[in-house]
């Protein structure tokens, strides 16, 4: 399940070549719904469906991001989350998550899962065309499930990725090496809209 563990290692991440997964690609157990409180903080999280009711999901995809919906529950409520992969082109192993969703507040939330092995200071870092950016704070790390980061995103944060065709994301291995992923985010002000609906 983790084998994107040992993907990463391979890559040597100096010569990895990035590309973003399609929907074909993306296990069920990666498609958070809702938004549940973790240690204080807003977590991304898969909500279970309430006993014996029937659950509708849809999957539309905005250039490298997917955003799944599912509703459920008498009267029907609808809970969305946007998902973003990056993916080893070299070994099809898995770099890194990123997950866009709302808190039960409304509050706009970003989610990175990273590998287990890293370093939790300084965090996540994500910055847009250079300029907007953002630290994600590490909530929980899990060896068998890697880590996982989150930031609320602010008016100005999420103006700066709507406005941004590209990302860099960084955080820094147990060895002290810095990983720094650039990737195009073509369609997320497309799946950000859908996440207000």
């Amino acid at each position: 399940m983790f084998g994107w563990l040992f993907g990463w290692r391979l890559c040597g991440l100096a010569a990895c070549v990035l590309t973003v997964a399609g929907a074909a690609d993306t296990p069920e157990a990666y498609w958070p719904a809702t938004i549940a409180a973790e240690g204080g903080r807003q977590s991304l999280a898969q909500a279970p469906p309430a006993q014996g009711a029937t659950t509708t999901t849809t999957r539309t995809t905005y250039g490298g991001w997917i955003v799944t919906c599912r509703e459920a529950g008498e009267p029907r409520r609808r809970a969305c989350s946007a998902e973003f992969r990056v993916i080893n082109k070299e070994n099809m192993g898995l770099m890194l998550v990123w997950l866009l969703g709302r808190s039960a507040g409304g509050q706009l939330v970003a989610e990175f899962v990273t590998p287990a092995d890293i370093m939790i200071k300084p965090g996540v870092s994500v910055t847009f065309d250079g300029t907007g950016s953002a630290v994600a704070e590490f909530i929980y790390c899990a060896n068998s499930k890697g880590c996982r980061a989150a930031v609320d995103l602010s008016p100005k944060l999420e103006r700066d990725m709507r406005q941004a065709s590209k990302a860099m994301i960084s955080f820094t291995l147990a060895n002290g090496r810095a990983v720094d992923i650039a990737v195009g985010i073509a369609g997320v002000d497309q799946a950000l809209d859908h996440l207000k609906v």
